[in-house]
């Protein structure tokens, strides 16, 4: 990238001034710039220390410009009066002639920067100026609006904001990367000349403006970086949870799974021979449930817990006959009728209780019954 820089300088070194024009009161006949302006190359940095976008310290690091400007002071000539060049200076910025108390003057506000005046003899109506001129540059921006002229560290701000506003990058892409700014600066070349007669008196001024092409360097700095936020992370500050984030449940060490069960829920509980529901979320909710001879489960059991509701009233009811639903075959019919006993058989013949009514529930199904 610094041979970009170099190449690039070679290349506008050679840039003449731009187009000009004027600005002349009356006495005044011409004033003319005879030199070849250059165009100014001016360098500006990062100086700060931090490699935080948000914390950069632009600087102009080049030396202010200084611009020789040669040329004439041409004062009208007239048989009813006497006039003759006074006197010469450059200035920078918009500069205007306007009238003044005793003639006409440079408008107050818009030029900067102006240069040693040079002054004449007063006799001739052409005079040649020769004069060194130094561009007064800032070399820091604050903000705020500038009325002090051609800032280039503010002009390098202004692209770097383009440059974010056009999503072409990040501030740390813009502020990594050498590249070469253009824009222009206004030369002004003001020349005096008096004017006596026997009506009229004063010193009035002229001008001609030139635009000289300024080339700002910006040289990048390859260590600035992106500053990623981070939360939560070594050294970061944890973020505060919105209002409608809930708060985590921890349990045995887990921050993702549900509290841990100490007992089993009242739910599971097993209660006059019947498991009053089957199963649990974090566990198998059968840990009080009666066990067979063989160490498992009691199936009789488990299945009138899959058959029962979690709640059902306990109470006597009259025993109704069992009436076949179909006609069946007398071979069909009785090896229901077996099986059926084989069911009831699991019960001890009360008939009340909550497990022994599932037990009939359940034959009188195989058996193809119903009880009105």
């Amino acid at each position: 990238m610094k041979t970009l820089l170099l190449a690039g300088a070679m290349a506008l070194a050679s840039t003449p001034a731009l187009a000009d024009q004027t600005d002349l009161s009356f006495p005044v006949h011409d004033i003319i710039i005879t030199s070849n302006i250059p165009a100014v190359n001016i360098s500006v940095r990062n100086m700060s220390a931090s490699t935080d976008p948000a914390q950069r310290n632009l600087r102009m690091v080049s030396a202010d410009p200084v611009i020789q400007v040669n040329g004439q002071v041409w004062c009208k000539s007239y048989n009813t009066a006497d006039t003759a060049a006074l006197r010469a200076r450059v200035v920078y910025g918009d500069a205007h002639v306007v009238a003044a108390h005793n003639g006409a003057d440079l408008l107050a506000i818009g030029p900067w920067s102006p240069s040693p005046v040079q002054s004449f003899s007063g006799t001739h109506t052409l005079e040649n100026v020769a004069i060194n001129s130094t561009m007064n540059l800032p070399d820091s921006w604050n903000g705020g609006v500038n009325l002090a002229g051609f800032n280039p560290v503010e002009f390098v701000e202004g692209r770097l904001e383009h440059f974010v506003a056009q999503n072409a990058g990040s501030e740390a892409d813009f502020l990594r990367i050498d590249d070469v700014f253009v824009t222009t600066v206004t030369l002004n070349l003001v020349g005096w000349c008096s004017y006596d007669s026997q009506n009229v008196s004063g010193e009035y001024a002229g001008l001609r403006a030139v635009e000289v092409p300024v080339h700002v360097f910006y040289h990048g700095d390859p260590d600035i970086q992106d500053v990623v936020t981070q939360y939560g992370g070594a050294g970061t500050v944890a973020a505060q949870q919105p209002p409608r984030s809930r708060g985590v449940t921890r349990a045995n060490g887990a921050d993702t799974r549900p509290p841990a069960r100490a007992v089993t829920p009242a739910r599971a509980e097993y209660r006059g021979g019947v498991n009053v529901a089957s199963g649990d979320v974090n566990g198998d909710g059968y840990e009080d449930a009666p066990q067979g001879g063989a160490g498992g489960f009691d199936a009789a059991g488990m299945a009138a817990a899959l058959l029962l509701p979690a709640v059902q009233n306990n109470q006597d009811e009259e025993e109704l006959p069992c009436r076949v639903r179909e006609e069946q075959p007398a071979g069909q019919r009785l090896g229901r009728a077996a099986l059926g006993m084989l069911i009831r058989a699991q019960g001890n013949g009360d008939g009340n209780s909550l497990r022994e009514r599932a037990i009939n529930v359940a034959a009188d199904e195989v058996e193809g019954c119903e009880r009105y």
